[in-house]
Parts: structure tokens; sequence; C-alpha cells
């Protein structure tokens, strides 16, 4: 819940927890947060308190401790007593969206694993909201910030089978789902359901107790599959940590507004290079690689170190195909943009 409650909010009432019908809840208004505590606050009572100032009360907990939560604090064993009081009154704090009765869709860990990874390459850019969420349809979990894209299937046979994506076309025009990155990293090993709810919310539930509802992004996703290259000529294997190392050492030399780097391919090497015309600073080497054909094509060097950190294949090597140096590339499965370089000879 710490991630939904934000700092300094717009509506000073957002600071608050409110207790209602043996729930927790919390909300910065996109994004709802409810917590099961039926056990420790008696059902018929509702009220707030200060999440912040209650989250440091329940830190200092032991794992026996006997906890009651009253409108007025917390009360710890019958003894410690923690008063506190909210920012505001019951009657100001916004009113939860109410549960969606739509279709249950179960995801397993392994998918919300899948959407965590996605969200990686999403983008920041609030001036493209479409691209700042992971976008889910019937076969994909897709994220892109339009210059790296990446695509994993997922096998939810109650998605493929909704009609919600079946009048789309063969996936579906994708829902977005907004960035819920630091949520999902407490859950991810939980399995959980999905369920669609009016006003363009989605709720998910993290076993009997944890449910957040969240405002998809209202937006049109990207036609990804149009950009998504097929039948690459060329194909590279080489060595994942001397290429790592390699690329890692050519972006250190490499201009800092650009991190150009260059490949240049043959049959049994790729030289990796770069060269800053500014700080006159440049680098280059040699690594061993196996594949066929001859070719010379640049790339922002983060872009790749951020593929081979997520290390999609879990593989000791990296698959590096390509068709021209002003296509769209495939590291790893992730597609790649390059960059123009100063002459392709």
């Amino acid at each position: 819940m710490n991630a939904i409650v934000v700092r300094n909010p717009v509506l000073p009432i957002l600071e608050n927890v409110m207790f209602n019908n043996g729930k927790m809840i919390v909300t910065n208004i996109q994004t709802w947060g409810f917590i099961d505590v039926s056990d420790n606050v008696p059902v018929e009572n509702t009220f707030l308190l200060p999440f912040r100032k209650l989250k440091d009360a329940v830190s200092t907990l032991k794992a026996d401790d006997e906890v009651e939560i009253g409108s007025t604090g917390i009360l710890i064993n019958g003894d410690v007593e923690f008063k506190m009081a909210p920012s505001g009154e019951i009657k100001d704090f916004p009113k939860p969206p109410e549960d969606g009765k739509d279709k249950v869709f179960p995801l397993e860990s392994a998918v919300l694993t899948e959407i965590l990874k996605t969200y990686a390459y999403a983008s920041n850019d609030e001036l493209r909201p479409a691209m700042t969420g992971v976008g889910i349809n019937s076969t994909d979990v897709v994220g892109t910030d339009g210059h790296m894209l990446r695509r994993a299937k997922h096998n939810v046979k109650e998605i493929k089978r909704s009609s919600r994506f079946k009048a789309s076309g063969n996936s579906g025009a994708p829902f977005i789902l907004p960035n819920i990155t630091k949520i999902l990293r407490r859950v991810v090993k939980t399995d959980a359901k999905l369920r669609f709810a009016n006003q363009n919310r989605v709720w998910i539930s993290f076993g009997e107790e944890i449910t957040i509802c969240v405002r998809l992004v209202d937006e049109r996703y990207p036609v990804y599959e149009n950009v998504i290259p097929y039948d690459l000529e060329h194909t590279f294997i080489v060595d994942r940590k001397l290429f790592t190392d390699a690329i890692h050492s050519a972006d250190i030399a490499a201009n800092d507004i650009t991190h150009e780097v260059r490949l240049d391919f043959t049959e049994n090497t790729v030289n990796v290079s770069s060269h800053d015309l500014d700080m006159d600073t440049s680098f280059a080497t040699n690594v061993p690689c196996k594949g066929s054909g001859i070719i010379k094509i640049g790339f922002n060097a983060r872009f790749i170190l951020k593929v081979l950190k997520d290390d999609p294949t879990g593989e000791d090597t990296v698959s590096i195909q390509c068709n021209a140096p002003n296509h769209a590339a495939m590291i790893d499965g992730i597609l790649v943009m390059p960059v123009m370089l100063n002459n392709y000879v």
C-alpha cells in the first residue's frame, strides 16, 4: 500500500487510510488498494488514520504482538497505545469504486512476472500515455517506448476466449495496464485474479486479503505487430559475458548523449567500437561470434545493456538478428531500433 499513497498529494485527505467494513482502503485516485483487516478492526466502524504514522507505528510490532486498531490510533497488547489524528474528515475521503462483477481471469505468478519485466520497456513520456503502460490482449503482454519493444506470450485461456478481444482481429486491441511496478514487485510470487469493471477500471486480487483497483490508460495501444521484423537475414551468436563487457566498455568511450556503438559483424568476429569526436575518446575490441553474412549496424549502448541485464533467454549466449543497418533488429527476442551511423562502409 506504500506504493499507492503518495507524499504531498494534491488532496491532503489522500494522506489517510480509511477503515470501512473490515477493510483498510488507500487511494491516489487512479489506483485503489484494499486489505482485509477484519480480525483487527470492528467491521461496523468507519474512520480515518494518517497512513505514514500508522505505517511507522506498525513497523515497531513484533511477530506475536496483538493489535487493535481504532479511530484514535492503535493499541498493542492492550498496553502500548499510539494515538494519532487524521488530516481531514471522513466525508471528504473519495468514495471507493464499486467492485466489478464481470468474469474472473486467473493470472498465475508467471504471468505477473512477465508483466513486471515488460514494464521495463514501457515509456516514461507522459506526452505518449499509451506507451506508459503495458498492453495486454488475448495472446500477448507488450511494452514499448518507441525505441525498444518486448513481447511475451501468455497462456491465460480465459483471456484468449474472451469476447472482449474477438471483435478486434486475431489478438485484439490490448487494454493498457498503467505502471503498477511497485505494487507487483511485492506480490509477484502470488497468483492473482483479474476482472474488468465499469468506469474503465480493472480489479486485481492477490489471495483472499489484498485487492487493487486500477484505472486503465484510456488510449489506443500502438499496432506493434507491424514493426516486429520476421525472416531476418543475419543471425549471430555471441558469448554473453564477453559481449556485455565489450558493450559496457564501448559505452564509456561513446558520446554521452547518443551512446552510439558500432557492431561490425563478419562470419567469425564482431568488432565492437565507439568514438566520441567531441571528447576525442574511442574504443574497439573484437569478440568471437558465430553467424553468416557481413553487416555494420549501430545501436544505443544503453539499449543493448538493458536487454543483456534483463537476460530474457537465460542462456550463456546472445542472439542478434538483423536485416539491414536501418531496420529493426532482435536481440534475444527484444526488438531494438538501430541508430544511424556516420557511414555504412
